[in-house]
């Protein structure tokens, strides 16, 4: 097997109607005791209150435009706040607890290697066979380093090869950065790590410094003869306790992953 360099190391309107009733003058003779309510501040029987009141009128109008207008304004930044946290949900994969919800396609189980003059011990190397179209989902891994959760220089080597035309193979994976995961668990034997297949983060090779993002569900759906080849890079004894693809298939279609 080739050298890969693997030295551990989420309107409402309102409308108000406002009616002053007014009284005309003449016609029957008013008690003399009855009291006239003063309008909108008028004084009794002074010949200009019909224009003060249309005054008062119109003030009240603007008021109650300027207050509906106010709701309206606040009613439509709640609207688009709501739409982009149902967008945020929707786009959101699911925690590491709700994994089981999604289909699942185990990769390996209980595959252990260490590295000896710069070389893994033993890798494994699997066919994987492709139905339908896949439309989210992401890598599971859960690995272990003499019993104990990994830690840096050791990381877990996972390598999505496909033929991406006739003759021609291309690598799409490597060294997994853990700082990328979605989700992270560690226990006292084991350490998870959740990544999107959208954007899986690696290292090619051990010694490169920058990391390059792949798109796993691109090269599944579109892609044939994909094979993952992994191990542990690490001098102590490592364990892939599980390596799984969950994922959910693209409307209208009876998708499916495993191994051949």
């Amino acid at each position: 097997m080739e050298n890969h360099n693997h030295e551990p190391g989420g309107n409402k309107q309102m409308s108000q109607n406002t009616t002053l009733y007014t009284t005309e003058e003449g016609g029957e003779k008013k008690n003399e005791n009855q009291e006239k309510l003063p309008l909108l501040g008028d004084e009794p029987k002074k010949k200009n209150s019909g224009g003060r009141v249309f005054i008062g009128i119109i003030i009240i109008v603007l008021v109650l435009v300027a207050i509906a207008r106010n709701r309206n304004g606040d009613k439509n930044n709640e609207i688009v706040l709501d739409t982009n946290m149902k967008n945020d949900e929707e786009t959101t994969l699911p925690a590491l607890e709700n994994k089981e919800d999604l289909l699942r396609a185990n990769l390996i189980t209980n595959f252990s290697n260490t590295v000896a003059e710069g070389k893994p011990t033993n890798t494994f190397d699997k066919k994987l066979a492709i139905k339908g179209k896949i439309k989210s989902g992401f890598l599971y891994i859960k690995t272990n380093v003499n019993g104990k959760p990994v830690e840096s220089p050791d990381t877990t080597y996972l390598n999505l090869t496909s033929r991406v035309e006739p003759g021609k193979y291309e690598a799409f994976g490597g060294h997994l950065n853990p700082s990328q995961s979605l989700s992270e668990s560690e226990e006292n034997t084991a350490t998870e790590l959740l990544f999107n297949l959208k954007d899986v983060v690696s290292r090619e090779y051990y010694s490169d410094k920058e990391n390059r993002k792949t798109d796993w569900i691109e090269v599944l759906n579109n892609y044939e003869d994909q094979r993952l080849i992994g191990f542990i890079s690490s001098l102590g004894n490592g364990t892939i306790e599980e390596a799984s693809i969950y994922y959910e298939c693209a409307e209208e279609s009876n998708c499916n992953v495993s191994l051949k």
